[in-house]
């Protein structure tokens, strides 16, 4: 999925924040306190398939450049249940050794969702 990149204000220190969205996530972070807040976004051609699809599709992270940055990986952590439920040392080693980690099959309206 492309990435896309942009900037606002913080909200929390009038800061400069960064606005980085990946497929449908995006992550606006401050460069100065830190701040981060992380929002679902769906373009409109994907929002009338979120009830409407029985088809399964298997779903999985993309690492940014084709290899994991410790930062990726805690991301997914936070935002996944899979990689949360797997031991820090052992998802690290396994982001190392592949370009993707694997979420498993899910019907298509959780898919769009994650």
């Amino acid at each position: 999925m492309p990435i896309q990149h942009g900037q606002t204000k913080c909200p929390v220190c009038g800061g400069t924040t960064t606005v980085k969205t990946v497929g449908h996530l995006k992550e606006i972070r401050c460069d100065v306190c830190g701040w981060t807040q992380t929002l679902m976004v769906y373009p409109e051609e994907d929002v009338s398939l979120i009830d409407k699809s029985s088809a399964v599709v298997n779903v999985r992270i993309e690492w940014a450049n084709n290899e994991a940055r410790p930062d990726e990986v805690m991301l997914a952590r936070r935002t996944f249940k899979a990689p949360a439920e797997k031991p820090l040392r052992e998802l690290l080693e396994q982001a190392k050794k592949s370009a993707t980690y694997d979420l498993g099959m899910h019907l298509l309206p959780l898919a769009i969702h994650l």
